[in-house]
Parts: C-alpha cells; structure tokens; sequence
C-alpha cells in the first residue's frame, strides 16, 4: 500500500519512500477574470477549490490550509479529480500535487517559486505476507540485492516529471557499493 500517512497499525512494515510536491495552480480563463496573484498576500482576495473538511478521513490531505490562510473556499468535493476539473474550469484556484497537475494544458502554475507543500510517502506490508515483506524490503533494505532495481528506479525516472523525490535507504548507508549509491541518488549507475 502506498500512502502519505504513515500507517500506524500493528503487523505492518513500514517504510518512507519518498516524498512528493503539491502547488497551487489555475486556469487561464480563471487568471483573466481576476488577475494571476504577485505574492501569497494577494491570495486572500481569490477563490479556491478544496476538499469538504467533514469527509476529510485523512487530515494529510488537508494540505491547502499549509498553503494558503484562511482561503476562500468556492467549491469543495471528496474528490481530488473534481478539484482539479473545478479549478480548469475556472472556479478558482486549487492546490494539487504536482503529478496529477503538470500535464494537464488546462492548469497553469501559480506562485510556484512561492509556494510549495510536500508530503511523505509511504509504502507499507502486511508482516504476515511474506512476499509483500520482502517486496517492500527489498525495495528499502540497504542489503538487498537486485530487487531494488525494479522499484527505486522507476520513482526515480519519474520524480523529475511530477516533483516528488524518491528516497533509497542505500544513498545514505556505508555498506552501499559506490556504483549502487549513485544510482539511488541519481537513477543512473553511469
């Protein structure tokens, strides 16, 4: 299970893997009818699209309050696909992980050099299952041989496109071969 909570529960192996960024983002026609904000200051006079703090189950989702004090919130839904549809449709503002925004020609970035809210990520097993646990720690253990190859690389081809940062425990470990190091810092063993 991928998460940005960690999971607290008994019987789970739990590991952070990285973590991943959510700016704030509009549509043109939403910029054109009331201006494209110079500094987080001007964001109190915008209208934003959020979740229903009610429904909210995991409060790490509450990320726009992170952002943004005391915003003006015009549209609210359970659903993050919503947000972002609300928001290319010019209803305001919205706070959206970097992945599921950059690719979309609808949004445009908003004070990207100002504001930026990250969260963890996390994978977790069940520690009865034993081939989830040795997936989840070969993908985490600085001794595991090439299992990691099939998980830590991947993140890490893909962490440049939607502003997350995968983590390997091996990047920071004594034990991690020179060649093996590199690669989890950087994706590339060259």
């Amino acid at each position: 299970m991928l998460s940005f909570e960690r999971p607290e529960s008994p019987g789970v192996v739990v590991q952070k893997i990285g973590w991943f960024s959510l700016r704030l983002y509009a549509s043109q026609a939403y910029l054109d009818l009331h201006g494209v904000p110079a500094s987080a200051a001007d964001l109190k006079q915008h209208a934003f699209v959020d979740y229903i703090d009610e429904l909210v189950s995991i409060p790490a989702v509450r990320w726009l309050r992170d952002a943004v004090a005391a915003p003006n919130i015009v549209f609210r839904s359970t659903s993050m696909s919503a947000h972002q549809s609300a928001a290319a449709g010019g209803l305001g503002i919205v706070l959206l992980p970097s992945f599921t925004a950059t690719g979309d020609k609808r949004l445009l970035p908003v004070l990207h050099q100002q504001i930026e809210v990250k969260r963890d990520l996390w994978l977790a097993t069940h520690d009865h299952s034993p081939a989830g646990r040795a997936a989840c720690r070969s993908a985490i253990s600085p001794r595991s041989s090439g299992r990691t190859a099939t998980f830590i690389p991947s993140m890490n081809s893909s962490a440049a496109n939607w502003g997350a940062r995968p983590m390997c425990a091996m990047s920071t470990t004594s034990r991690c071969s020179p060649i093996r190091k590199r690669y989890c810092e950087t994706g590339s063993a060259a």
